[in-house]
């Protein structure tokens, strides 16, 4: 699926092929490794642990968006 909608964009952008494929290859490799282990995590938790972990996506990807990123976080922004 991510080939199928990468493909297109990329062509319409006119990119190359990649000369060097190692870094293209760990990155792959490392989210497959995310996803199997997200996958199993999902399988083992119960769900009265993993519906108060799904609410709390929110709040830690704005929490990283404050730190990383640098957004500035304000009141009138709910």
């Amino acid at each position: 699926m991510v080939i199928l909608f990468t493909l297109p964009p990329a062509f319409a952008s006119h990119v190359g092929i990649p000369h060097d494929w190692s870094d293209i290859l760990v990155a792959a490799f490392l989210g497959a490794l995310a996803s199997i282990f997200f996958v199993l995590a999902l399988y083992k938790l119960d769900v009265s642990v993993l519906a108060p972990l799904f609410n709390f996506r929110s709040v830690f990807s704005v929490a990283l968006g404050a730190l990383f990123v640098g957004e500035i976080l304000t009141q009138e922004q709910r």
